[in-house]
């Protein structure tokens, strides 16, 4: 019962993330027309996911 319980709980997890994160993804393409604004917008991106798993790695401590 459990694995099954474990199973059914991941398939959901990452088919929610996958709805998230899918569109999310390409805002950026909708946001920016060109490679370099896109890239600057994904940045902003990659700062927060970092300084977020910082802080959040840091409260655990």
């Amino acid at each position: 019962m459990t694995l099954s319980y474990m199973l059914i709980m991941l398939l959901l997890i990452t088919t929610a993330y996958t709805v998230f994160s899918m569109p999310y993804l390409a805002l950026s393409v909708d946001l920016a027309n060109h490679y370099h604004q896109r890239n600057y917008l994904l940045s902003f991106r990659a700062i927060g996911i970092a300084v977020g798993g910082l802080v959040g790695g840091g409260s655990l401590l």
